[in-house]
């Protein structure tokens, strides 16, 4: 029997810029995966709008957590990002669509 990841809790790891490029490409191909926790690993500004953009070519995902990652002075560009991944689902009338909830505080 198959095992499927539907939470990856990552939250306070020390997790790199270089560990979420590879979250990032798991993110375009993964079909299972609901909830992503990166909490507290304070990635540098760009990595984020890297994992948000890779969001864009999921349907799993239901809740992103990306609070305490230098978030602040990129609130708005991740809510636009956040806007496009919710449309982009709607216009690839996917039959389980779900608004992704983006949590930064």
């Amino acid at each position: 029997k198959k095992t499927k990841l539907e939470e990856l809790n990552m939250a306070s790891n020390g997790v790199t810029d270089e560990a979420c490029d590879v979250i990032a490409k798991m993110l375009q191909v993964n079909n299972t995966l609901k909830c992503l926790n990166l909490y507290g690993n304070n990635f540098s500004r760009e990595t984020l709008v890297i994992i948000v953009k890779a969001v864009q070519q999921n349907n799993a995902l239901e809740e992103l957590l990306l609070p305490n990652n230098n978030t602040e002075d990129c609130k708005e560009q991740i809510s636009i990002l956040q806007g496009k991944v919710n449309d982009a689902r709607k216009c690839r009338r996917c039959e389980n669509y779900l608004n992704i909830k983006f949590s930064l505080y």
